[in-house]
């Protein structure tokens, strides 16, 4: 968190403006990667080429070069824990006025697993997912939500559970997650929109969590699915922890697959560019996109590691007017091993 904020303290340089391109070694932290921004005016008959590039490209929007992880098949794994389903009770406190509802199933041999409900008003509700140990009664939250945010939870065995979380949107993006009580928490193994993982192959995938719970913030994982498979609690590592005002979505991964770009969001009016290095979790390079609204630049093409296109295209589908169109380069020659 401190590195993020030192960082952007030295980035005013490097900020996409309307005042054309900027570039300025030093406002780069030293042994990062080299970034340049290049603003190109629609207008001007030399630019032609790259509006021509974006009239084309422009209609397929976003040009993401990552794949979501197929590793986990959810349905098999749900149908297995119906058949072999523990029975759920519900306790109410308030059943006349169906104001609070715990509904609660035996997970081993010291554990329940608790969901509660609370009404508040015609329009709001909220929803925990809770860890309750037998003997003492204390709980441990696993997961939060509010209005719909349903918990489907599935016993996999003593020491694992699937649940899915629909977050606090109605009707919006689900994720499938699994606890596992020998990593002492979850992974997220399958997301209806895929902005949550990448694939980095060989069985292993990142994983961007902003949807932790508590005090913990926002963070990047590195997944190993066959470490998981055999029970190390190596299967989850932090790579990078941006703090609980920001949240990242995957937008390209490098030819070697060595480093992952992602947009790091802290408000509709306010997003960033933050490169990492996979492995070692390393903030390469980091800068501020200005937009009026995060969808200002609906368009993202990693053109190759070190060249990318970012330009705002109407909707029109047969002739997109491109408002805005930039050219950011990355010189992985500074702090490259």
């Amino acid at each position: 968190m401190k590195k993020l904020f030192a960082v952007t303290l030295c980035l005013a340089l490097l900020t996409l403006c309307a005042c054309g391109d900027g570039k300025d070694k030093s406002s780069v932290p030293s042994g990062e990667w080299d970034v340049s921004i290049e603003n190109i005016d629609p207008g001007k008959p030399e630019n032609k080429e790259y509006i021509d590039w974006a009239k084309e490209k422009g209609r397929d929007f976003w040009s993401a070069t990552f794949s979501e992880p197929e590793y986990f098949d959810v349905d098999s794994y749900a149908t297995q824990a119906n058949k072999d389903a523990a029975a759920w009770i519900d306790v109410w406190e308030d059943e006349a006025n169906g104001k609070r509802r715990e509904r609660y199933c035996s997970w081993n041999d010291t554990k329940d697993l608790v969901i509660c409900f609370e009404h508040i008003d015609e329009e709001s509700s909220n929803k925990e997912l809770l860890i309750r140990d037998k003997a003492t009664g204390k709980t441990e939250t696993v997961a939060k939500g509010s209005n719909r945010g349903v918990f489907d939870v599935y016993i996999l065995s003593g020491t694992r559970f699937l649940y899915r979380q629909d977050k606090d949107w109605n009707y919006g993006p689900f994720w499938w997650y699994i606890y596992d009580m020998e990593l002492g928490g979850e992974i997220c193994v399958a997301s209806s929109d895929g902005g949550d993982l990448c694939d980095l192959g060989d069985e292993r995938y990142l994983w961007s969590d902003w949807n932790n719970i508590g005090d913990v913030e926002n963070a990047l994982y590195l997944i190993d699915m066959r470490a998981f498979a055999a029970g190390s609690k190596d299967a989850k590592r932090e790579l990078f922890r941006w703090g609980g005002d920001y949240f990242g979505l995957f937008l390209h991964l490098s030819s070697d697959k060595r480093f992952v770009y992602m947009n790091i969001y802290a408000s509709f009016t306010e997003f960033y560019r933050g490169v990492y290095n996979v492995d070692t979790g390393e903030q390469v390079a980091f800068f501020e996109i200005q937009a009026d609204r995060i969808d200002s630049f609906n368009g993202y093409a990693l053109i190759n590691d070190e060249l990318e296109y970012l330009y705002e295209a109407t909707d029109n589908y047969n002739d997109p007017d491109i408002k805005f169109f930039y050219v950011i380069r990355y010189d992985r020659a500074v702090g490259k091993p």
